[in-house]
């Protein structure tokens, strides 16, 4: 997607393709970065491979970075004797929901030797450092080059209708609007319950996601993951009776049962409500046959009145868009790891039949 085919949709969120210009970035930044260390010097000299997806996206006012791409570098060294070295640096995951500290660099030396392993150590333990520092400031510098081609006017934002239901007396079946772009996170038809003696709605819904509920589970409870894929300040006390605050203040809680990878039963409640207000949310993670992919039932019980739109919208925007997102990431990467299988597979069963084909004519000579 080029930045001509950028796209909005009618929950206002917008996106532009940013794979060329990284390309570019992370030639330039990456280049020529040195350092000193006991008379050996190290540095970089050039950006051999970036390869993968970066896009920008604008959701509701909020910028957000998506990035997932693996980088290899050249570098050289030399020693006090003057012993001159060469090598790679492959760097496997650069991405938005990693943290910097925990980025892997494979360094690897022309023609090692022993002699070479000081050196080697340099770059390993000082030049790495370099480089993380200049990796930690990409995702800045790619909200600060392009926000403007995803940005939406305030004004627009205001004038786009709140997503609605109709809550009858009785129980009333409704479809949710699917997520945007092709449904990693399918959103199953919800269900709405009005109880007019205690003033309140309860709400359910399906929702299937493409993963393991080992790992969806650790997207949901693990505070670090949390905090990458919602790109917001997260606090979460992951055991019973632990408290909870997500997506910079806007919603809290405390979890009441957990049962790892089956249930989540919590206290749920938005900063807006009146004091003691909460709703009750129960997540179940219902595995399916295959394994790979997991259906999570939501049920949430005593809304208040009138807020139904704005805790379904909740739901929306802050948990089941930002996990399409990263879900569909993971998808594409898994997708160009096994085309680089099928490719590496063709070629070595290409040299293997060059090899006995050379061979065959070479005796077919022999035998003449």
């Amino acid at each position: 997607m080029s930045s001509q085919a950028n796209w909005k949709n009618v929950n206002n969120w917008t996106e532009k393709n940013c794979a060329p210009w990284a390309k570019e970035y992370f030639s330039r930044e990456l280049r020529d970065i040195g350092v000193v260390d006991n008379g050996i010097e190290v540095k970089t000299t050039s950006v051999t491979e970036v390869i993968g997806d970066v896009d920008l996206n604008q959701r509701k006012g909020k910028i957000f970075t998506l990035f997932d791409l693996k980088i290899t570098l050249n570098w050289v060294g030399s020693d006090k004797s003057g012993l001159q070295v060469s090598g790679r640096i492959h760097i496997p995951e650069v991405a938005h929901d990693s943290e910097v500290d925990d980025y892997v660099f494979n360094i690897t030396v022309n023609d090692d030797t022993s002699d070479k392993y000081d050196i080697k150590q340099v770059v390993h333990k000082k030049l790495t450092k370099e480089l993380r520092k200049k990796l930690s400031k990409f995702s800045k510098d790619l909200a600060d080059a392009h926000s403007k081609d995803v940005y939406i006017d305030p004004a627009e934002l205001r004038t786009q209708p709140s997503p609605s239901v109709s809550v009858p007396a009785a129980t009333a079946s409704v479809t949710s609007t699917p997520a945007v772009g092709t449904p990693a996170a399918a959103m199953k038809p919800h269900s709405v319950v009005s109880n007019p003696a205690k003033k309140t709605n309860d709400y359910s819904e399906r929702i299937e996601f493409p993963t393991s509920p080992k790992l969806l589970y650790g997207l949901l409870m693990n505070q670090k993951r949390v905090k990458s894929w919602s790109r917001a300040t997260t606090n979460i006390d992951d055991q019973v009776n632990g408290r909870f605050e997500l997506f910079n203040g806007e919603v809290t809680g405390k979890f009441l049962e957990i049962a790892p990878e089956e249930k989540i039963v919590m206290e749920w409640r938005l900063p807006s409500w009146a004091e003691g207000t909460c709703t009750r949310v129960t997540l179940t993670f219902e595995p399916q046959d295959d394994g790979d992919n997991t259906t999570l039932i939501l049920h949430q019980t005593d809304i208040p009145k009138g807020q139904l739109n704005v805790v379904t919208h909740k739901w929306k925007l802050h948990y089941w868009q930002p996990l399409q997102v990263l879900m569909e990431r993971k998808k594409k990467k898994q997708a160009r790891a096994e085309q680089r299988a099928r490719d590496e597979k063709s070629l070595y069963m290409y040299s293997a039949a060059s090899v006995l084909l050379v061979g065959a004519s070479y005796l077919a000579y022999k035998l003449l």
